[in-house]
């Protein structure tokens, strides 16, 4: 490396192929695992698909390519976007947003290992969320996260209000990976304190 600016340390894919989000970091047996916005097909944003490299220590990593690809004719169709990784029954699991619509309104679907390695994440055909709660003007809905407070899983979505162009978090109680239920808005950027 001739560039004293380059990290050395940094995940990234090969040259010519395009990366952005980290997705799901997780330890996992021993190995810390980070995924990735990628389009292996050039360097620039489209095609998106889940790298995947792991390490046992932060410093040394190991490529490991494509983890998710998105399904033709699924519910992923125009992309796997972003989202975030937990261990579900023993089974990594990706948590993320399958792109269908060219609206910016994805739905939250369920990707889990196939491999002890986590090379693979494998799809399933139908979301646990397909879309925002009815009644909500929505041009955005993605990037789910899933957190647990005082032994409670909670998950939280991106959302972005078609009439007033204002950003919202949305609250969904998760009882289970397959079980989410919308508890409302969580902070909404119209709220004058979050406007702040």
């Amino acid at each position: 490396m001739t560039d004293r600016n380059l990290p050395r340390h940094h995940v990234r894919p090969a040259a010519g192929q395009w990366c952005n989000d980290p997705n799901g970091p997780l330890r996992h047996d021993g190995r810390y695992h980070l995924f990735f916005q990628h389009n292996p097909a050039a360097a620039v944003w489209g095609s998106i698909h889940w790298g995947h490299a792991s390490s046992p220590d932060l410093v040394r990593w190991t490529d490991h390519g494509i983890a998710l690809t998105p399904t033709p004719g699924g519910r992923d169709a125009l992309g796997a976007w972003s989202g975030c990784a937990v261990v579900d029954e023993s089974t990594p699991t990706a948590v993320y947003t399958g792109m269908d619509r060219e609206d910016g309104i994805g739905s939250v679907m369920l990707a889990r290992a196939t491999d002890v390695t986590l090379t693979t994440l494998k799809a399933e055909p139908e979301p646990v969320v397909p879309g925002p709660p009815p009644g909500l003007e929505l041009n955005a809905f993605r990037d789910p996260y899933l957190f647990t407070h005082e032994g409670t899983r909670w998950a939280v979505v991106g959302a972005g209000h078609r009439a007033t162009g204002t950003g919202d978090v949305l609250l969904y109680r998760v009882h289970s990976l397959t079980d989410w239920r919308y508890a409302g808005s969580l902070l909404d950027a119209a709220d004058p304190i979050a406007a702040r």
